[in-house]
């Protein structure tokens, strides 16, 4: 999906709540894995943070690997949002 519209399409499409449960399935996963004796919300947030976190330092890595960050050269900039 290489057009930023066809994206916004499919977002509007699907609406929030599939990014919600997006998010919501790797969290459940992780209370379903938490030991017994560490079953509360604060280690879940916890654990939630650490993954999320590491997601997004390697997706940085990768990017940057990849160039993935870097905008093509023949591409104006045509976000409509204020």
């Amino acid at each position: 999906m290489d057009d930023p519209e066809d994206f916004r399409k499919m977002l509007t499409e699907m609406g929030p709540e599939v990014i919600s449960q997006s998010f919501r399935q790797p969290v459940l996963l992780l209370w379903m894995a938490l030991p017994p004796a560490k079953k509360n919300i604060e280690t879940l947030k916890a654990s939630a943070r650490e993954q999320f976190e590491r997601v997004l330092s390697s997706f940085e890595s990768d990017a940057e690997l990849l160039e993935l960050c870097k905008p093509p050269l023949d591409v104006e900039d045509t976000n409509d949002s204020p």
